[in-house]
């Protein structure tokens, strides 16, 4: 009887294993809305960061930036924001934003002017793997100077902030908004791998780009790489 109960119970471990696996396998992903930014290079942005795949990911966080030209202030809460949002878009201005076209990676401004994500950086992957704990915190704690930058052709915006949950190293640009009234190019970045809970290291960079990068020709020290 015993090499029964034995099979038995391996048989059933089986089962409960297989039904485990697939829950194991779900991923925290990091989702994205993008509210309105009001006008003017000084300005204010809002934008929700929610968890989707269950309560164990964790908790919406609200964002509040104070944009200016050359850096950012940031406030977040986890609290709901409630309907307040709303009623301040009433009393202000809010300015359009055109998204990019993705063409095959690249993304153009004009004929002279365009960018694309950076190629895998091995020195700093390296780095990445060989952390105590692998996750976008903490390599931001370690090397917070050691992130691959996106690759501009034909101008050269200058990167004033980063949401601090992304992995800024091999990923690639989900989607690309350029405000140009202000010259602010804000880009949602997309990282494929997880951190060790399982969470994805999505994240968003903010840009000032100058003013004359819509010019027919570029200045001649950003003419050194034409976009393909």
């Amino acid at each position: 009887m015993r090499p029964k109960i034995i099979l038995t119970f391996l048989a059933a471990a089986m089962v409960l294993s297989s039904h485990a696996l697939p829950q194991t396998e779900k991923k925290c992903e990091q989702v994205f809305h993008l509210f309105d930014k009001t006008v003017g290079e000084y300005s204010l942005m809002f934008y929700r960061v929610d968890w989707e795949g269950g309560g164990r990911c964790g908790r919406s966080t609200f964002y509040t930036l104070f944009l200016l030209p050359d850096r950012v202030h940031s406030f977040q809460s986890t609290s709901l924001y409630g309907n307040w949002v709303n009623r301040l878009y009433e009393n202000m201005s809010i300015e359009s934003y055109e998204i990019l076209d993705d063409s095959n990676g690249v993304y153009y401004l004009n004929d002279t002017a365009c960018f694309s994500a950076p190629e895998l950086d091995t020195v700093y992957d390296s780095l990445y793997r060989n952390l105590p704990k692998l996750n976008a915190e903490t390599y931001a704690w370690e090397y917070p100077d050691k992130t691959s930058d996106i690759t501009f052709r034909g101008f050269s915006p200058e990167l004033i902030w980063r949401h601090p949950g992304g992995l800024y190293i091999g990923y690639e640009i989900k989607e690309a908004r350029y405000y140009r009234e202000s010259n602010y190019l804000i880009l949602l970045t997309e990282q494929s791998r997880l951190d060790n809970n399982g969470r994805t290291m999505n994240g968003m960079l903010i840009y000032k780009a100058d003013g004359w990068q819509w010019l027919s020709k570029p200045p001649e020290e950003f003419r050194s790489e034409p976009c393909e």
